[in-house]
């Protein structure tokens, strides 16, 4: 069975797995596929292709990245949330979009975290950044252990003359309305996340980011994949295939910029995980 919009051959999840974490760069959800109509109900549809997907592949957790809509309408998020409840009723969900508003739904950047019914009942927290960066969900466990899912989207280098709506330039304006010295997106994304994720590190906590880096991670010299490692955060792709090499998680690049990181003590709880094909 092929999910239309996402050009994705669904799979089940394996049998005895307690949480089935997913996750993907939407690359934007048109605004048009919002409306609740007969039509807007089609398979096409970009947003009924992510629910589909979630019922499909049995998702528990998911986060998506780059969603481009402008999550502090009201109405956005009835939207979206009223058409994935159709495939997952009682999910739960954290969201994130950048203060700035344009005339449309449509925002640059943005992330969600999705819940399913199920693990609902665990959440205690919902987190959500201002710029639009990150968006996570706390679950409780036992014992008095957490564990929190972060889903984050970094912004890629643009022309802020030329692409004055860019999820870039618009960083840059909320930056500098606050007179940060610093307007760099990268450079406060790296050192605004690391503040946030030292929030939730903990001996009985858990963390997981996963999303859209726009950075070879991997790379000996990237700052921020060191700095992460020295916090305890794995690839849990490549602590699980050491062997395997590194390959593009963007059709028109050459390097792996998407990721999922987990804190150390997650490791022995990660049974299967797998990148999925994309064309």
């Amino acid at each position: 069975k092929m999910n239309d919009a996402l050009r994705d051959n669904f799979s089940t999840k394996i049998a005895n797995i307690i949480c089935w974490l997913f996750y993907i760069n939407v690359n934007g959800i048109p605004n048009y596929n919002l409306p609740l109509t007969n039509q807007s109900r089609s398979n096409d549809n970009k947003l009924r292709s992510l629910g589909q997907q979630f019922d499909a592949k049995e998702i528990d957790i998911a986060g998506y990245s780059e969603t481009s809509l402008d999550w502090l309408s009201p109405n956005v998020r009835y939207q979206f949330e009223s058409h994935i409840s159709d495939f997952s009723p009682g999910s739960v969900f954290a969201t994130s979009s950048s203060a700035i508003h344009y005339d449309t739904p449509w925002q640059p950047g943005g992330c969600v975290t999705s819940a399913n019914r199920q693990w609902s009942t665990r959440l205690v927290a919902r987190h959500s950044d201002r710029y639009g960066r990150w968006s996570g969900l706390s679950f409780k466990g036992k014992d008095g252990y957490m564990c929190n899912i972060i889903t984050i989207y970094n912004a890629t280098l643009s022309d802020t003359i030329r692409s004055t709506r860019s999820t870039h330039a618009q960083l840059r304006a909320m930056y500098s309305a606050e007179g940060r010295t610093n307007l760099d997106p990268s450079t406060n994304f790296s050192l605004d996340l690391l503040s946030f994720l030292a929030t939730l590190t903990s001996d009985k906590s858990g963390v997981v980011v996963m999303g859209d880096f726009n950075l070879n991670l991997r790379d000996p010299s990237s700052r921020l994949g060191n700095k992460l490692a020295n916090i305890g955060l794995v690839d849990i792709h490549q602590y699980q295939f050491p062997d395997l090499p590194p390959f593009n998680t963007y059709a028109r690049g050459s390097k792996q910029i998407d990721y999922i990181l987990m804190s150390t003590n997650l490791l022995p709880f990660v049974s299967h995980c797998g990148i999925e094909a994309f064309k």
